[in-house]
């Protein structure tokens, strides 16, 4: 009987040491991308509010869609507000000789929002660039150049920095 109880004992310690291993290859901090700047403050994205960084590129209609999330780094992680949202068109990309490729862009925006109904939407590309810096099968890298966004009165922001998306294609 001793030896049927050493055997559940060793199966119950194994299955217990296992239940308590992460499994997750996220080893990414919460501040992924804190040397990206919007209007020279620093951002980042804030994951345990869910938000990712998706770059969607998608061949069949000749585009690709980058959104993120970023929330000032200087705020506290229960901070809700304020937090940008980041929306970019450019053309599909070539997955061949991807490196430093500058990317062509279609048009976008970056909506500031500060509250509960208070933003501040900017819709209008005027300068600046992307570009890829560095690509695999999960993740693609983008460098922001002074990628500067106008709102219809005229007010602007600058995106400088470089962010990594998740990849996907469809």
């Amino acid at each position: 009987m001793k030896k049927y109880f050493d055997y559940i004992f060793i199966v119950l310690f194994t299955v217990t040491f296992f239940s308590l291993t992460s499994c997750s290859n996220d080893n990414d901090p919460d501040t992924v991308g804190s040397d990206f700047t919007i209007n020279e403050v620093n951002y980042y994205n804030r994951a345990i509010t869910g938000a990712t960084n998706t770059f969607i590129n998608i061949p069949s209609q000749e585009r690709a869609g980058i959104q993120a999330e970023l929330y000032p780094t200087s705020s506290d992680t229960d901070d809700t507000y304020p937090f940008y949202r980041i929306e970019i068109f450019v053309k599909d990309i070539d997955l061949n000789n991807i490196s430093d490729k500058r990317l062509d862009i279609l048009g976008g925006s970056v909506v500031h929002t500060i509250g509960i109904m208070d933003e501040i939407k900017y819709n209008e590309i005027v300068g600046g660039s992307l570009k890829v810096k560095s690509y695999n099968s999960e993740d693609i890298t983008v460098e922001f150049s002074n990628l500067k966004v106008v709102n219809s009165e005229n007010d602007a922001v600058t995106l400088n920095g470089t962010l990594s998306f998740d990849y996907c294609e469809l």
